[in-house]
């Protein structure tokens, strides 16, 4: 996770991780911060605010 505060982004990496993908975007929205999601298929989901600034280098992975 990203965002301006550095415990606020450790509680929200956890929140994500439990909430999953779709409800964990839409929290952090809430906070105006970005993360990135992998899935056990090897796809990665990045949010809008941080898709300009994530690379895959592995192509195992798959931008969705």
């Amino acid at each position: 996770m990203v965002c301006d505060n550095g415990a606020l982004s450790d509680a929200l990496s956890t929140a994500c991780f439990v909430l999953g993908k779709e409800k964990g975007t839409a929290l952090l929205k809430e906070y105006n911060a970005g993360g990135i999601f992998i899935n056990s298929d090897h796809q990665v989901f990045v949010t809008d605010n941080l898709v300009n600034s994530f690379k895959i280098v592995e192509k195992q992975y798959i931008l969705k």
